[in-house]
């Protein structure tokens, strides 16, 4: 609970300081480096932890503490941002009726966009690796997969906000990562032990790319930081409430059924929904 609040935090934040702190001609790119640094950091943790885990006599323990080294280097590196003071601050805060008025249609496309595109992340990469196994791909190799994929996840995460955030409409960039995100699925569905590695490629540069895109959503559509930190803040909260569903409702539909296939039929049911979701907050 304590890192998905942090989590959370950060991923409400980021999008607030790339509009306030950066022209706007450099929004696509900065949080295209902030996709796929976060990519690369996860590729890298998740592939060492297997190692780390063997090296120490199979201590869970040491493997996830692993984790707390990005942790502290990213508590360096934000340091040094402290001294920065800002704009003068008034009496009270900025209110925003974001649910309601004229920012309503665009608020509740954000959630629905993210919550679904959010809750396919989270829940691929809680069970890809069981999804690989299950298909006659050995546990070494699966976990190769998983590494592979959130490398595809940094690299269509730089990508997409970068191409998007040049354009007025986001449209094109929102439906061109969910069609990444099918084939992966479809791949997976039809032969998940041939080519796996293109596999989750295709669809971890689809997933990344969808969660960096929303990015460029809040900074292209925040009229100022303060409703760019409205709209982060209240798609982000209603869009991990829909998400925190999707690993055990694909639990669930797996035991149920005994086997995968239905849970990806449903998550390419999910990929159109969230196209329609998005069309609203993508229109410039």
């Amino acid at each position: 609970m304590l890192v998905g609040i942090a989590t959370a935090v950060v991923n409400v934040l980021i999008p607030v300081f790339v509009r306030s702190r950066f022209a706007p001609r450099r929004a696509g790119v900065m949080t295209g480096v902030y996709a796929l640094s976060m990519g690369a950091g996860s590729a890298l943790v998740a592939a060492s932890m297997v190692l780390v885990w063997e090296s120490s006599g199979h201590s869970w323990r040491t493997a996830v503490a692993l984790a707390i080294v990005p942790a502290a280097l990213a508590a360096a590196g934000i340091a040094p941002q402290l001294r920065y003071a800002g704009g003068e601050v008034g009496p009270e805060p900025v209110r925003f009726r974001v649910l309601g008025g004229r920012d309503k249609g665009l608020a509740w496309s954000l959630i629905g966009y993210f919550g679904l595109q959010t809750l396919l992340f989270y829940t691929t990469f809680a069970w890809l690796p069981v999804i690989l196994v299950e298909a006659g791909v050995s546990e070494a190799t699966a976990g190769a997969m998983q590494s592979l994929s959130i490398l595809g996840v940094a690299a269509g995460g730089f990508l997409a906000p970068v191409l998007a955030a040049a354009r007025t409409d986001q449209r094109p960039h929102l439906l061109a990562v969910l069609l990444l995100c099918g084939l992966g699925y479809a791949g997976l569905l039809a032969a998940p032990a041939t080519l796996p590695a293109v596999r989750v490629l295709v669809l971890g540069a689809g997933l990344g790319g969808g969660q960096a895109v929303v990015g460029v959503l809040y900074v292209k559509r925040g009229r100022d930081q303060d409703h760019v930190a409205a709209l982060s803040t209240v798609a982000q909260t209603g869009g991990y409430l829909i998400a925190a569903t999707g690993p055990v409702a694909a639990s669930v539909l797996r035991t149920v059924t005994g086997t995968w296939a239905a849970p990806l039929l449903v998550f390419l049911g999910v990929l159109l929904l969230s196209g329609a979701a998005s069309l609203r907050a993508g229109r410039g």
